[in-house]
């Protein structure tokens, strides 16, 4: 999965207050739990 730089993450949150929806969370906390 590709990581969103600043512009993207902004539009992201942009588009999700337009339209109230939320994203979910993804917590990665090391190299084993990413895959």
């Amino acid at each position: 999965m590709p990581v969103a730089d600043y512009a993207t993450y902004c539009r992201m949150i942009d588009s999700a207050l337009a339209g109230k929806h939320a994203y979910p969370a993804i917590n990665v906390t090391s190299m084993t739990s990413a895959s």
